[in-house]
């Protein structure tokens, strides 16, 4: 190298010492953007892009594949993280659907009851005679009193018709016969 000019030696000597720089970073030239794309398909939840952005990044620049390893861990701890709110979100939704079925049999069993209900109500008043549809006679009392009174369809007492010590149905001209009037 003594052929050579002194300030030519610095840099040829500078120049050798900057040529592995220029081709390791040549080698990671593409490492930032894709280690950038990584990073918006993570935030975007498009994980398997995440992790092959990542990945390729590792490999452009094995230099730096200790950070892009602790991003493609990030991407499986959100993954796991998923998975674990989706099983318990299928555990609530099978718990929820338990319950439905449990109200949807006392909800069967009530109608059941309340149609059992029903049709002893109507034989109740299918025994009764309403005359013209209204009025029935009935019999009863409150306390110790027992007495005759008349009564609409759905039971109640008809307090204009009174109440009497004995009385008789309808008969098909419009007439009850009663007795004694009970005040």
């Amino acid at each position: 190298m003594n052929f050579l000019p002194n300030n030519l030696k610095k840099r040829l000597v500078w120049l050798l010492l900057a040529m592995p720089c220029a081709v390791y970073s040549q080698n990671c030239i593409f490492y930032n953007r894709l280690m950038q794309a990584g990073e918006q398909a993570f935030k975007s939840q498009q994980y398997e892009t995440a992790v092959n952005k990542y990945t390729a990044a590792m490999i452009d620049c094995p230099a730096q594949s200790a950070t892009a390893q602790n991003e493609v861990q990030k991407v499986f701890k959100a993954v796991e993280k998923l998975e674990k709110e989706a099983k318990q979100n299928a555990q609530a939704a099978q718990n929820a659907l338990k319950r439905v079925e449990e109200e949807k049999t006392k909800t069967t069993i009530a109608l059941q009851k309340a149609d059992s209900s029903q049709r002893a109500s109507q034989k109740l008043i299918d025994a009764f005679y309403f005359y013209e549809d209204k009025f029935a006679l009935s019999y009863g009392g409150i306390k110790y009193e027992k007495k005759f009174y008349f009564i609409n369809k759905q039971g109640d007492a008809v307090t204009k018709l009174g109440e009497w010590k004995k009385a008789a149905q309808f008969d098909e001209r419009g007439f009850a016969k009663v007795e004694a009037r009970v005040r």
